[in-house]
């Protein structure tokens, strides 16, 4: 639905009629054009009511608007959404083309410069270009990194091109991973704030400090730290929780690492799913036993988590991106009962899993690995590929090292280990 102002209506009479759709429980969206403003409805299961509306002062019309995805149609706003930015004649939406160029990867100063020196000739105002390029094989070019970025920086200075740049990594504890500023920020806030409203470090980052790589982003790139993610990102953390509560209870209790009636005995929460259990299918053998237990522990703690930020969200009241990060607190959470099974869930695991004799035994070995190949790495370079000892030469050498580490898989760490100290390591 959507009401449509008269071109003399006041302020006063766009707010009342907000005010009126939002007292009849649906939520009023206020889209300013150039001659009128009009007002979109949402919220609604069925039709609304056309009479109450149109009888108010500075209205002139009320459409039904039945085409999907409303708040972005012409129906609901006919001007066209043009993004601008400070500084420049530049936008995106206009009635000029805006067109986005520049290499795939930052390789040097002299490549980016070439490039942007035609991209500026040619009449573009946005300049690309990947700072980190994670690859298959930690042979090929993994972009310059942080030197990219300045290198992008000098590009924006010496020729006035907006930068868009792509910042691929392949963890969140790095800057980015080719994505947009709202995903960059929800990965680096997705538990919450990492500063207090002082600039603090919050609680859990007080003892070690906010990741050094995370700060330096932000220079570049605001993230707002001090607040929260947005409600996309504060989900995707919890399904990530329920994924790693589901997942490692089916592999502890397959991999024998515990059994079944310790974890029945330990959680009152996994004793009530497995009574349920027991009553729909009594005598069921254990492998579809477990199956069905990871089914339920998952099904429960989503349909408490969507009750519970349902909650939240409707007593906050938020209406915006801006008041959700404000809003002090995550509004997608579960509830005080699901946050108590959760923490003993979680106990358990780590008292029997993570920290299982043979669990520790791996990770152990695993450690060892790591260390041997970043002492080895570090005291002679050359053990690397060529553009990463020429990086450690060039560079902080430690730093190169722990990159070049962190990009390998397993299997990759396991045989280097094995090329340089001709040892065979086996993490199984």
């Amino acid at each position: 639905m959507l009401v449509v102002m008269k071109a003399q209506a006041t302020e006063e009479q766009v707010r009342s009629v907000c005010q009126k759709i939002e007292n009849l429980g649906y939520r009023a969206h206020a889209m300013p054009g150039t001659q009128r403003t009009a007002i979109g409805i949402t919220g609604n299961k069925g039709e609304v009511e056309q009479g109450t509306l149109e009888e108010m002062p500075g209205v002139q019309e009320v459409i039904k608007v039945s085409k999907p995805y409303k708040l972005v149609s012409r129906d609901v706003k006919e001007d066209n959404t043009v993004i601008r930015f400070p500084g420049t004649d530049a936008a995106i939406g206009g009635r000029g083309l805006a067109i986005v160029a520049g290499p795939c990867a930052i390789e040097s100063r002299e490549q980016a410069f070439a490039v942007a020196e035609r991209v500026h000739r040619a009449g573009a105002q946005f300049f690309r270009g990947g700072a980190y390029k994670p690859r298959t094989s930690p042979y090929s070019f993994q972009g310059l990194g942080e030197e990219g970025l300045r290198i992008l920086a000098e590009v924006r200075e010496r020729w006035g091109l907006r930068i868009v740049t792509e910042l691929e990594r392949r963890y969140a504890a790095f800057d980015g991973l080719n994505l947009t500023q709202p995903t960059l920020a929800g990965l680096v806030k997705h538990n919450g704030p990492l500063l207090d409203a002082s600039g603090t470090p919050a609680e859990r980052y007080r003892p070690r400090g906010v990741p050094a790589s995370i700060i330096r982003y932000d220079r570049l790139q605001r993230l707002d730290l001090s607040l929260h993610a947005s409600l996309e990102a504060q989900a995707a953390a919890i399904a990530d929780d329920i994924a790693y509560d589901a997942h490692d209870i089916d592999d502890g209790l397959r991999a024998g690492l515990f059994p079944l009636a310790a974890l029945r005995a330990a959680v009152p929460f996994v004793e009530g799913l497995l009574g349920e259990i027991d009553e729909l299918r009594p005598g069921l053998e254990e492998p579809r036993v477990i199956h069905e237990l990871t089914r339920r522990v998952i099904t429960r703690f989503i349909e408490d988590a969507m009750r519970e930020s349902r909650r939240r969200i409707a007593e906050s009241g938020v209406d915006s991106p801006e008041a959700v990060a404000a809003a002090g607190r995550s509004l997608v959470g579960h509830s005080e009962a699901i946050e108590a099974a959760d923490r003993d869930v979680k106990a358990f695991l780590f008292a029997h899993m993570y920290r299982h004799p043979d669990v520790r035994r791996v990770r152990d070995r695993a450690d060892a690995i790591v260390r041997r190949l970043f002492k080895a790495y570090l005291t002679d370079p050359s053990a690397m590929p060529p553009d990463w000892a020429a990086k450690a030469h060039q560079g902080e050498r430690a730093r190169a090292v722990a990159d070049y580490i962190a990009g390998m898989t397993d299997r990759f760490a396991i045989a280097e280990h094995a090329r340089i100290f001709d040892d065979a390591s086996d993490l199984r």
